[in-house]
């Protein structure tokens, strides 16, 4: 019965949120159009989780093992000393509950990322109500849900998708904030909230947040505002902002949040520490490894994370080793239709007239989202790692529907003919490598 009940919740959940998010006018289509993906996602689980129920990289089986303790009382709820392998224990404790309710069921853990996923959809629906308007807000949330690469993320049991989420509607509530007239001091709330909530799952991001929210408060600066919002923006800004590099610092505060160890903590011996590992790392790069680096960036997010044209960089993400032509499948459309798209996206988001140059919503509408790409492009030359850079995913899904909304029809019919050539051509070449 709690099996029932769970997976009835993992629907109904995201249909209400999707009915709330698209109002009197869009309120019921979208939460149809969210039920009927969530249905189709919990049944390909079934065959999908039987066929390959872990990855290669073993986080998957750890966490799922964790998990299968049995929660004694209230505080074992909270506690994450509970899993001391762990230096992030936020996904494990999060699985635990589900065993609570459902058993030792891998698909029901799984199924948890299927609700950050129709959750992820709900929050890009609404920056797309703020970029393109109302009437095609739904393509937004409905290219998120046919970017393949983040199938794998609810395919396999990997953390990903949590981030993926928290992240995005912590950029949903800076687009909020930047281009509607309302500042809501409950929106500032949320993303303290949604910024404390990373702190299990990938405490770093805790200080992109920080910089993010400093950035976004220096641009509502520059625009029109009375003198009583500019000084309430200019305080709440300080404030937050030290609040989030305070929860950084607080050594005990961040090992009671579940991240422990010697680079998840940031007291000043740790920033040293990083500082100096950080130093050696960089100088021991040599000149064309920086060099290449913008390039990779380019590449590795436009194929969707992962190369599909040198296996040895595919081979080299370690979640991805074993199930490599499986997530390889699911990029060739993305780099095929996404990409391409996406780079229309980018070139028609800067495209702007040079009078008009601060109030085109080409360009204003996509500054924090450029902003926050950068961010993680920092993050990329830091720890060389496409999983880290996950969030700027559904940041260039968006741009492939932009640029796919602003494409002509008659230029629609030839890329989607051509791509679509070019996809049968590649996934056969694919499974015949795998043979």
């Amino acid at each position: 019965m709690g099996q029932v009940i769970y997976i009835l919740a993992i629907l109904i959940i995201p249909v209400l949120v999707a009915y709330k998010a698209g109002g009197k006018q869009q309120g019921v289509s979208f939460a149809v159009i969210i039920l009927t993906f969530g249905i189709i996602f919990l049944l390909l689980l079934v065959p999908l989780n039987v066929a390959m129920p872990f990855g290669s990289g073993g986080d998957d089986v750890y966490y799922y093992r964790a998990s299968l303790i049995r929660l004694s009382g209230i505080t074992d709820w909270v506690d994450f000393s509970q899993f001391p392998q762990y230096e992030q224990a936020g996904f494990a404790l999060l699985l635990t509950w589900i065993g609570q309710i459902t058993g030792d069921s891998l698909y029901h853990r799984k199924a948890i990322n299927v609700l950050f996923y129709l959750l992820l959809a709900i929050t890009w629906f609404k920056i797309g109500k703020i970029v393109i308007g109302e009437r095609q807000a739904k393509l937004f949330g409905l290219f998120i849900l046919l970017a393949l690469p983040l199938w794998y993320h609810w395919i396999f049991l990997l953390k990903d998708m949590v981030i993926i989420y928290l992240q995005s509607l912590f950029l949903s509530s800076l687009v909020y904030l930047l281009f509607t007239n309302v500042k809501h001091v409950s929106t500032y709330i949320k993303m303290v909230i949604v910024t404390f909530l990373l702190i299990p799952f990938r405490v770093q991001l805790v200080a992109v947040n920080a910089l993010l929210f400093l950035v976004a408060g220096n641009l509502q600066l520059f625009t029109p505002l009375s003198s009583k919002t500019r000084k309430f923006i200019l305080v709440i800004t300080v404030i937050l902002f030290f609040l989030f590099l305070d929860m950084l610092l607080e050594v005990d505060f961040i090992e009671t949040m579940g991240a422990r160890g010697r680079l998840r903590s940031y007291d000043i011996q740790t920033i040293i520490l990083i500082t100096e590992h950080s130093g050696i790392l960089l100088v021991e790069r040599s000149i064309g490894s920086y060099i290449l680096m913008p390039l990779n960036f380019i590449v590795i997010t436009l194929n969707g994370f992962w190369n599909i044209l040198t296996p040895p960089i595919a081979k080299s993400i370690v979640a991805y080793k074993e199930h490599e032509h499986v997530f390889g499948l699911l990029c060739i459309p993305w780099a095929l239709y996404g990409a391409p798209l996406a780079i229309a996206g980018i070139l028609m988001s800067m495209r702007f007239k040079i009078k008009k140059a601060m109030n085109t919503d080409a360009v204003n509408y996509w500054i924090p989202m450029y902003v926050f790409t950068i961010l993680y492009f920092v993050i990329y030359i830091l720890v060389q790692s496409s999983r880290w850079i996950m969030p700027v995913y559904p940041v260039l899904v968006a741009l492939s529907c932009y640029g796919w909304i602003k494409m002509q029809a008659s230029k629609k019919i030839m890329f989607l003919s051509g791509s679509g050539a070019l996809m049968l051509i590649m996934i056969l070449m694919l499974f015949l490598r795998s043979r």
